[in-house]
């Protein structure tokens, strides 16, 4: 029995005209941990999909649905075994040999457990070793329990292979992947691991978040993680990093605090500073750093904003401004900071979403079971940074349900969905409409009013993906359903290709 539906969904939305094929795709999957998207097989057009979970039994468990320019091909693949010690997972590419003996290239799908790293045969369904290591990541809860996804793969040398940086407890090995796929013996730089101690004798620990950049402009990309307020610099010279790391403080006006102290300090009279994300924002090739400031005048009574710092060269070296080049602020408690190009100039555009917390709209809130996010777009304008006014505001909801906890959390989504080489806004709301504003070379950016068509939606708004999965030039919608959709739902996935 093939379990797939095709239903032609087509909605009159606008002069260009908006639609989706709907595909419905069977998930088999008791309990889904995550899912990633990729071209895997290479056989066909565009990427398939994998499943990672675990049945009732806690066994862990692979689905492969293997597309071709956005249909499923075949049957819906049976359930693939995992091992038992899988901890995490993570996609590479990895050379390989065709008939004709070219290098070919190859997305795979790797699992890092207690003794190393698997691969993925797509080929033959099985897990082989692809490198033996240690690392900090031994055992744990999540060995019995959920795989989640951590990113230890980066391309070290820029040559479009995948190399592995593994973090052990005082040490990080570099596994650098040669032109046959095969990974030389692995460098090592003195690197701590991040460690957090709890009143009951308890630790955790993990690896610190490391980034791939050029920080000294001699053409070799350098290795740089970040603890409290300095950065921690692995120099590559000649494909080979320095040992010890260089360290540089940031040296910011305003002080950092401390990662651990972010629960302790006492609330009624409070100004935290905390880093958010070093990131290239305006592809000059250097690292930008983006911070973020919350007042707080007593629980109740918060407000928030962001502040930019980009790089700049200085003395050999990547140094940032002490006092902020722009700044990000609004009248409530922002989150989630979005980084995403709305404007299609090839610079990095800020979608922050914010809500206003007070007694005042906290009770209205709990009248109505549901609470409204600005979601305000600042635009990146190149020779001039950010401007602390957005350029434009759209309102989205949030709706909750008091007894049982559950809550809904808005779609929104910013691409090309028609094709016409404009970005468009596509948003959500209750898990049953669609609201697509269409992208406008204007200053209001997005069309003022919103075309709108019924569908079910995932409670969960971050269950919705975009992929071109046709590789037509329209961005295609993914829908993953959970538990709090029902156990029906929670059985599917639904593949939208944009007409």
């Amino acid at each position: 029995m093939k379990y797939i539906v095709w239903i032609a969904c087509f909605f009159a939305c606008a002069a260009n005209g908006l639609g989706f094929n709907t595909q419905t795709i069977k998930n088999d999957i008791e309990y889904v941990d995550g899912m990633m998207v990729a071209d895997f097989d290479r056989q066909f057009v565009g990427d398939d999909i994998v499943l990672i979970g675990r049945n009732k039994q806690r066994h862990k468990l692979l689905q492969w649905v293997a597309l071709n320019n956005g249909k499923e091909v075949g049957e819906t693949p049976p359930l693939i075994r995992l091992p038992d010690d899988i901890l995490f997972y993570d996609s590479i590419v990895l050379a390989t040999t065709n008939a004709d003996g070219e290098q070919a290239l190859k997305t795979n799908l790797v699992f890092l457990t207690p003794s190393g790293i698997q691969r993925f045969d797509s080929d033959t369904k099985t897990v082989t070793p692809l490198v033996d290591t240690k690392s900090i990541y031994r055992s744990s809860f999540a060995s019995t329990s959920f795989m989640s996804r951590l990113k230890f793969s980066h391309d070290i040398n820029g040559d479009g292979l995948t190399d592995l940086l593994i973090a052990d407890f005082e040490r990080f090995y570099i596994f650098t992947q040669q032109a046959n796929g095969q990974f030389a013996d692995p460098q090592v730089i003195d690197m701590v691991s991040q460690r957090r101690f709890f009143r009951n004798n308890s630790a955790v620990y993990s690896g610190a978040p490391v980034l791939v950049n050029d920080f000294n402009f001699d053409g070799e990309v350098d290795l740089i993680f970040r603890l409290e307020s300095d950065l921690h610099i692995f120099l590559q010279q000649n494909g080979q990093f320095a040992r010890k790391a260089k360290v540089q403080p940031l040296n910011l006006d305003l002080q950092l605090n401390l990662e651990h102290d972010e629960f302790r300090e006492d609330q009624s009279n409070l100004t935290s500073h905390w880093v958010r994300l070093m990131v290239d924002l305006n592809k000059d090739g250097l690292l930008d750093l983006i911070t973020q400031v919350t007042k707080s005048a007593g629980l109740l009574d918060k407000s928030s904003r962001y502040h930019i710092h980009f790089g700049q060269k200085q003395d050999g070296t990547t140094t940032f401004n002490p006092k902020q080049d722009a700044v990000i602020a609004t009248e409530g408690l922002q989150f989630e900071l979005k980084l995403v190009d709305f404007n299609d100039d090839d610079l990095i555009d800020l979608v922050s979403p914010s809500y206003e917390l007070g007694v005042g709209s906290i009770i209205g809130s709990l009248f109505s079971s549901s609470a409204d996010i600005d979601i305000a777009f600042h635009p990146l304008i190149k020779g001039q940074g950010y401007s602390e006014k957005p350029k434009v505001t759209k309102e989205l909801t949030v709706d909750f349900n008091l007894s049982s906890g559950q809550q809904v959390y808005p779609l929104l989504l910013v691409a090309d969905f028609d094709g016409d080489g404009i970005s468009d806004l596509l948003t959500g709301h209750s898990g049953k409409k669609i609201y697509w504003r269409k992208g406008e070379k204007t200053k209001r950016v997005f069309a003022r009013r919103a075309e709108k068509f019924k569908m079910k939606l995932p409670r969960n708004g971050q269950l919705i993906s975009g992929n071109d999965f046709n590789q037509d030039g329209k961005m295609d919608l993914l829908l993953r359903y959970d538990r709090m959709d029902g156990i029906d739902l929670s059985k599917q996935l639904k593949v939208l290709l944009s007409q």
